[in-house]
């Protein structure tokens, strides 16, 4: 009788796990599929029709859902028809031959389409995403509509490889005379102003519920043509109908991205930072100024990115962190090395710190090749031993 229950036992567990294997197997495999969505669907003729293309970035917390919200704070009562056709990990090369893309944006006159590109392809293909958003763009403007290219954030605390998504973007919106949208140089300039506001869902991949507002918030602007200024009165004003479509709670939310604006719109959107271009259109804008021997400038850029990062990640081990804390070594050892003034000890002592800090970092992370370990090491040693400089700890 014990072995029979064991048996049973034994079997109903095998058939549960083969079962769960089997889930498993068919979900990596099951192929991906590109949704259609309507997010509001007036046929009125005025109507301001929107169409998103791209990813989870945009399908996270429904930031289309949102942008119609945000548009009927500042346009009462505006007719607008928008949709969207996105796929999970959706790069805009696969969205190029998907019939499902293909039919929403010949389902009508669209007159913005916002194009969301993938990260993979962003980061690792440029040349595959230039020439997908290229194609986009022709097609788009073929039909009479306005393309708009969102600049999608890094993930939390990434500043160097947001510096890098920065100037692709741009680059390939100078290019084609297309407009950017400046999610990602926002939210950057948000976790420099604002670390303790966080923009990201649990994944530190995918926007959060303010996230998604703040990409809500900049596709209607770049739509709606309206000012920070303009959203953030709404959020006091008891007759704006802010409460009818939010939450208590996502009022609150929009409020504070409204001051992220108003203070991107002050200081950020003409700010050298994210307004120059780098000479290649890749190279982060650090890394361009230090070639132009730019010192203080760069300096200064590491130091904040570097006080940032270590207020987001707190004592977490971070490789991020790390990052920023060597960039912002080599800037000072470069700016000494390079100067036909006296070497000043008391800043390549500062430099050597910074060393110690990423090497901590990279060693207790576990996600940095020892090979980076050791380099970041043999840095801080050769500083030391050609600068006569102490040890420390």
């Amino acid at each position: 009788m014990a072995r029979s229950k064991i048996r049973i036992c034994l079997y109903s567990g095998l058939f549960v796990f083969t079962l769960l294997s089997a889930l498993l197997l068919y979900s990596w495999y099951i192929p991906k599929a590109v949704t259609h969505r309507v997010h509001s669907a007036s046929s009125a003729a005025q109507a301001v029709k929107v169409l998103y293309i791209g990813n989870s970035l945009t399908y996270y917390f429904d930031s289309p859902g949102s942008f119609c919200k945000i548009y009927r704070l500042i346009h009462k009562d505006a007719q607008l028809a928008v949709e969207s056709a996105t796929g999970p990990g959706y790069t805009l090369l696969e969205h190029l031959s998907d019939r499902t893309t293909l039919a929403a944006l010949r389902k009508t006159k669209w007159d913005y389409v916002i194009l969301q590109e993938g990260t993979q392809s962003a980061f690792g293909r440029p040349h595959e995403s230039r020439y997908a958003h290229r194609r986009f763009v022709n097609l788009i403007r073929e039909n009479g509509g306005k393309p708009l290219i969102l600049m999608f954030p890094a993930d939390k605390g990434q500043f160097y490889w947001q510096g890098r998504l920065s100037q692709h973007f741009r680059s390939v919106g100078r290019e084609l005379s297309a407009q950017v949208i400046p999610y990602g140089d926002v939210t950057f300039f948000s976790q420099l102003r604002r670390p303790e506001l966080d923009l990201y869902d649990s994944d530190e991949h995918h926007p959060g519920q303010k996230g998604a507002l703040l990409y809500a918030a900049l596709a209607a602007q770049s739509v709606g043509n309206f000012s920070s200024g303009d959203l953030l009165s709404k959020t006091s004003d008891s007759e704006s109908g802010l409460s009818e479509v939010f939450t208590k709670e996502q009022a609150a939310m929009v409020k504070e991205v409204s001051q992220v604006l108003s203070e991107w719109e002050k200081d950020g959107v003409n700010s050298p930072v994210y307004t120059e271009a780098s000479d290649d259109g890749v190279s982060t804008i650090g890394e361009y100024w230090l070639r132009r021997k730019m010192y203080d400038r760069v300096i200064a850029l590491y130091k904040q990115e570097s006080e940032a990062a270590a207020k987001i990640f707190g004592t977490s081990a971070r490789p991020a962190l790390g990052s920023c804390y060597l960039n912002l070594a080599d800037a000072i050892v470069k700016q000494q090395t390079d100067s036909s003034q006296r070497v000043d000890k008391a800043a390549l002592a500062s430099a050597c710190a910074n060393l110690r800090k990423a090497k901590d970092i990279y060693k207790r992370s576990g996600n940095v090749d020892s090979n980076s370990v050791s380099d970041a090491e043999g840095y801080l040693r050769d500083l030391q031993l050609k600068y006569g400089l102490p040890e420390g700890k």
